[in-house]
């Protein structure tokens, strides 16, 4: 009796799962590991690239964000001198209604004698008014030409008159731009009914501050601004409260040192103008005796010891009073400190406007193109070898091995290269971007601690954005290996 021939039973195929797929990458990258360290090397420096693009323009922003609010609050000081003795221009008032500072507007409803809804009334028509400027400002220079002349949008606005509306209704159509606040509606509203009540306001806010004013000189008679707010107390905060000023007796106290500042830097010049000391200066800090004044000298006395010198000159030309060398070092410190606050802010007169992630427009093209090269680069290194491996490649296959599988083995040793290659890449670009940024602004870094926090944030990203370019750079050369049928790979060995 011939045998009786056994049935061959497909079964299922062992599926493997992502862990050993995991394991079978990490020992392909140990025996390759020359050509992994040229993908991780590729992927470390497009993520140092990035996370030092990245990093360094937080800290700038950080650093330029707080030169620009200490000059900025160096210049309100400024005016809270000018304010106690002048009332604001309409410009000031404006300016103030528009920005919506709760300090500002407690003045203006005071001085005024005008209720909250006739502030806020002029709070909106203010914001009006500034939105028609830009809009003036924005106009082609030809049109703003004709319709301005050399006039400046803010005092146009401020001058401009209800019965010139329809005549610059149709100016503006001839000249084919649209008119402010972008409806004529909106803008003849504007003019017939809102101009004139915020001059009307601004009047009124005047009318109060010099009410106040003359009210201070009542209370300190035969004294100046200065000589009052030389020596501020409680008291003198209550009185100029009881006047409208929101003033505390923090702002008083910067006042007083604003004062103190002031009239210490002319008794310095006072001094330099003796023709022996401003010589002898002039030899010592090697500087013209003609262009010798305070801004000069704070130059060279940036010490202890050149400060003494610099006092022991000046003790010629006089009593130096107040002028001792510990405080002509401070005086030079606070000088080079706004210079350098000035040189760290630049031309700028606002906050950094950033783009995406921080970066202007120019940074993201370059970033984009890195990331370009990094893609082409760990494609043809991930491409070299999936060459390398077509017999390994095929004997998995032979054993069992899915496309899935030999797909997500590669796309994993990209991975694990883009998190190793990123870790390296992180740590040289944020140490380069804190050695560029204390290079350019020093000493500005410590006092915007506020970066930390998106510098870390900024570190994660950029890791993430260099695993997911070592994935993406993968899916080709792991595609072709998953496609590769065993009898070719063996014929290509």
């Amino acid at each position: 009796m011939p045998d009786v021939l056994r049935p061959i039973v497909a079964k299922d195929q062992v599926r493997l799962g992502a862990g050993r797929g995991l394991r079978l990458a990490l020992s392909g990258m140990s025996y390759r590991m020359f050509r992994a360290s040229v993908t991780m090397a590729i992927l470390a420096l497009a993520t140092a690239f990035l996370v030092h693009m990245l990093s360094y323009g937080l800290m700038q922003q950080g650093a330029e964000r707080h030169a620009f609010n200490e000059l900025l609050r160096q210049r309100q000081v400024g005016q809270m001198m000018t304010r106690l003795s002048e009332a604001d221009p309409d410009t000031a008032i404006i300016d103030g209604l528009a920005s919506g500072r709760e300090s500002r507007l407690t003045e203006y409803c005071r001085w005024s004698n005008l209720g909250e809804s006739e502030t806020a009334a002029a709070v909106r028509i203010a914001k009006e008014l500034r939105a028609a400027a830009r809009a003036l400002n924005d106009l082609p220079v030809a049109a703003r030409a004709v319709l301005l002349g050399d006039v400046h949008p803010d005092d146009f606005l401020l001058n401009f008159m209800p019965d010139k509306v329809v005549e610059f209704e149709t100016q503006s159509r001839q000249l084919s731009v649209r008119v402010p606040l972008g409806t004529p509606n909106a803008f003849r509203r504007f003019a017939v009914e809102g101009l004139p009540q915020l001059r009307a306001y601004t009047v009124a806010v005047k009318e109060g501050q010099h009410r106040a004013i003359a009210e201070l000189g009542r209370l300190y008679p035969g004294q100046s601004v200065a000589d009052i707010v030389r020596q501020p107390t409680p008291e003198l905060a209550r009185h100029l409260s009881n006047l409208g000023y929101a003033l505390s007796l923090g702002d008083l106290n910067d006042l007083s040192s604003l004062e103190r500042r002031t009239s210490d830097t002319a008794a310095v010049n006072r001094l330099l103008q003796n023709g022996e000391v401003s010589a002898e200066l002039g030899r010592m800090a090697s500087i013209d005796a003609s262009r010798l004044s305070f801004e000069t000298v704070s130059t060279y006395a940036t010490t202890a010891s050149r400060a003494r010198e610099v006092q022991r000159v000046l003790r010629r030309a006089g009593d130096t009073g107040s002028i001792t060398a510990e405080r002509l070092l401070a005086l030079t410190t606070e000088r080079n400190r706004e210079v350098k606050l000035a040189r760290a802010l630049g031309e700028q007169t606002e906050a950094i406007d950033t783009g995406i992630l921080g970066l202007s427009e120019r940074n993201q093209w370059l970033v984009a193109l890195s990331f370009l090269v990094c893609i082409i680069g760990v494609a043809n290194a991930m491409l070299m070898s999936v060459t390398e491996r077509f017999t390994e490649i095929a004997t998995m296959k032979c054993l069992g091995a899915m496309d899935g599988f030999v797909m997500m083995m590669f796309v994993f040793e990209a991975m694990i290269q883009g998190v190793v290659g990123g870790i390296v890449g992180l740590f040289i670009g944020v140490l380069l971007a804190m050695v560029r940024a204390a290079l350019e602004y020093g000493s500005l870094l410590l006092s915007a601690p506020s970066v930390i926090g998106p510098v870390f944030l900024a570190m994660g990203v950029s890791l993430i954005i260099g695993v997911m370019l070592a994935a993406i750079a993968a899916v080709g050369p792991a595609w072709l290996a998953a496609r590769l049928s065993p009898m070719e790979a063996m014929r290509v060995e």
